[in-house]
């Protein structure tokens, strides 16, 4: 049985499963700019934060044209098609066993604050977050700034608190903030990288509820 009281959610990946869609908006990008187009193992084994280093990798040349309007670019198409994504299989029967247990629960992304708001909506998962922080920009950088203020912000002690993400990112900004944290596979970054993180990493949302025996 778990023991913490509040679980911090990252958002893009672990609840939504977006990664087809990223690949899918950064192709169009790139093939604008004749560059080769990225497929899901590429992007599993090169996709990290900040995301400007990872599209530097790809070929942008970004003393050509700005950081700013190639992260505008991807979120209009990522938008187009930002509701046609599908929640992770069981995270809903996982938010609701949280939920029936008294364990409060929020999100913290690198997705941009208005948009995060509307998506968290949109798939009526509202009800079960007491705190929703996103970035106030498109850059999808660091979430450690925002990170810190928002383990400040629950007040409850950073050892009974458990951090659910999907890249070592996650790890880093767990660390940051002192809680613990655990990772869950979704295309955003291979298993085999999130293995090289302190954290422990599961297949699936289904994997997770069968090792705290919820």
């Amino acid at each position: 049985m778990i023991s913490f009281k509040h679980i911090i959610w990252d958002w893009n990946g672990t609840i939504v499963d977006d990664a087809h869609l990223c690949i899918q908006s950064l192709n169009v990008l790139l093939a604008k700019r004749d560059l080769e187009p990225i497929d899901l193992k590429r992007y599993s084994q090169e996709f990290r934060f900040p995301v400007q280093d990872f599209y530097i990798d790809l070929g942008f040349d970004f003393s050509q044209e700005s950081y700013n309007d190639v992260a505008q670019e991807f979120i209009d198409y990522y938008h187009k098609y930002r509701f046609d994504c599908l929640l992770r299989k069981d995270v809903v029967r996982l938010l609701n066993i949280f939920k029936s247990l008294n364990i409060t629960q929020s999100i913290l992304s690198a997705y941009r604050q208005d948009f995060l708001n509307q998506a968290v909506q949109f798939f009526n998962l509202h009800k079960f977050f007491n705190k929703i922080d996103g970035l106030d920009n498109n850059h999808a950088c660091s979430k450690l700034d925002v990170g810190l203020k928002h383990i400040q912000s629950i007040n409850i002690k950073p050892q009974n608190i458990l951090y659910i993400g999907d890249t070592n990112h996650d790890v880093e900004v767990a660390n940051k903030m002192g809680v613990q944290c655990i990772l869950v596979e979704s295309n955003h970054q291979s298993f085999a990288r999130m293995k090289d993180s302190s954290a422990m990493v599961f297949a699936n949302i289904s994997d997770i509820i069968k090792y705290f025996n919820l």
